[in-house]
Order: structure tokens, then sequence, then C-alpha cells
């Protein structure tokens, strides 16, 4: 029977030396104390005929008594014929995946992370658009998958379905950008090294679509246009706005969320924020004619 010969007084009060030294605890167990005063756990043992070495980690973070503890379960690992060295390193490997698990964001976490940020410049109104269809048409199929567990054949069947189940291919292209673009937020976050999208494209596996452009008019024919404006026999503020819409060149949401902040009379030009512009890049600016004051009546 092997005999302990460190007791807790003699581990916590050894002095270094100059050169690095060794108090052993029997069993092959022992204390290195280097010159700095650092205090490390060891065991130089051999395996399959090679020297090996194995750390239980510092002192006193490892007290005495886990020291040996820690020793024994090497010991005992080694008598059934299984290297303790090889056996921390499968353990620790193990944890780290765990602990890296436990940090990985699901899709559904990663989408809002990437929402708060991308949002931040884009109408309320665009922002529930996107929101809706990440709600409905991906979150449900993918939200709690783990983000670097994501398959590129798993996200390609979600846009088809969209497209083949509803027959809406242009939904099905807007959900493949909007995942490829989540995708790469994580990349940039350094969740994942890569999207598995990353190089996907619509026209892979999404049935192709021609684009049909809204009709447009001549310049010989923009009065005749005009003129059935002024004709319009529904609702007057329809009327006004199809109107406003011919003269400024905006589309329709720019002119429905209008403010009256933004109009300078005195400068005599309306200025529509980029914010609220598509594309987001530059203002659009409407000169405005303000009509002369009426003269006082006598």
């Amino acid at each position: 029977m092997e005999i302990n010969k460190l007791s807790e007084l003699e581990v916590k009060h050894a002095k270094p030396r100059k050169k690095e030294h060794r108090l052993s605890d029997g069993g092959g167990l022992y204390l290195v104390v280097t010159p700095n005063g650092g205090k490390l756990w060891r065991w130089s043992y051999e395996f399959n005929g090679k020297e090996k070495l194995l750390s239980y980690g510092p002192y006193p973070a490892v007290s005495l008594a886990r020291a040996r503890e820690a020793h024994e379960k090497a010991r005992t690992l080694k008598r059934q014929g299984i290297d303790p060295a090889a056996a921390k390193q499968v353990r620790k490997r193990a944890e780290e995946e765990a602990e890296r698990a436990s940090l990985m964001p699901t899709f559904a976490a990663l989408t809002e992370e990437w929402l708060n940020t991308w949002s931040k410049k884009k109408s309320a109104k665009y922002v529930d658009t996107v929101k809706t269809r990440l709600d409905r048409d991906i979150l449900p199929a993918i939200g709690n998958v783990p983000v670097d567990q994501l398959k590129a054949a798993v996200l390609v069947k979600i846009v088809s379905g969209i497209q083949d189940d509803r027959d809406a291919e242009d939904l099905a292209r807007r959900a493949l950008q909007k995942m490829k673009q989540i995708l790469r937020f994580a990349v940039a976050k350094g969740y994942i090294e890569s999207s598995p999208i990353s190089d996907t494209r619509p026209a892979d596996f999404l049935r192709s679509h021609r684009v049909k452009n809204f009709a447009r008019i001549d310049a010989e024919e923009l009065p005749e246009l005009l003129k059935k404006i002024e004709n319009y026999r529904g609702t007057l503020i329809t009327r006004i706005a199809i109107k406003l819409m011919a003269l400024t060149f905006l589309r329709t949401t720019p002119l429905i969320t209008a403010e009256w902040s933004e109009i300078d009379f005195q400068g005599k030009r309306w200025k529509v924020p980029k914010e609220r512009m598509k594309g987001h890049q530059t203002p659009h600016i409407v000169p405005v004619r303000v009509p002369p004051a009426e003269p006082p009546k006598r």
C-alpha cells in the first residue's frame, strides 16, 4: 500500500528555489515548484513504451485532495489500457464543443439580433413586412436549429416549398435573399466560418421568371393622362394623390407617409428623406410653388 507523503501545510508553504524542484506525494504524483513560486500537480508515466506527462492543474486551484483524486482516476485508466493524457484531451475537446454549443444562437435568436441591427435605418412598415415573412415562411421550420447546424439542403427545401406549395416565386426569392443576409451577419459575428448558401442562386433550383414592368406612357400621352386624372369620378383624396404622384415622381409609400415638416414653404421645396425612398441612397427634392397670399378683404 502506497503512503501519501505530503501534507496540506507542506504544499502550502513550499518555497521556490533558484531551479525548479519537485515534492513527491507517492504513486507517481508530484508537485512542481517553479522559481517564480508557481505550483503544478503532475504525473510522469510510461505508456506503450513512450514517456508521457499528465498535468492536473495548479495549486491552490487544485488542492492536494483533488490532485490525489484526479491522479487515482488517471492511474485506473492506465491499468485499463487507456492513455490518461489522451483521455484528458478527448474530454477537453468534448467540453469545448459543449461550451461552444451553449453559446451558439439558434436561427431565431440570430434573426432577432440581425433585425435589431438591420432595421435601424428602415421604415417601420418595411420592417414589419420582413418580420411577418420570416415568422410565416422561415422561422417555423428552422427557428430552433443552432446556426452552425444549418444545412444548405434544408434551406433550399424551405425556399422551394414557398414557390411550389404557394406558387409564390417572388416571395421564394425574397426568402432566399433574407436568409443569405442573416447568415452573412452570422459570419460577420463569428458564429460560423461561412454560410451554407453563400454560393446558392435562385436559378439553381427555382423556376425562371420573366420580369414584367408596369406600363409607361410617352410624353405625348401625358396631357391625356392628366385630363383623365382630373375627370376621375372616385374619391377626391384618391384623385389628388394620383395627380401628386404624376407631378412629383414619387412612389405610393413616400407620398402617403409625407409629413408637413418635410416641406419648406420659404425655400419652396419638399425634401423627402432618403430613409423613405427606395434604396435609401439620396433624398428626393420636389420644387413647390407657393401661391401668393390673398389680398386682405375690405
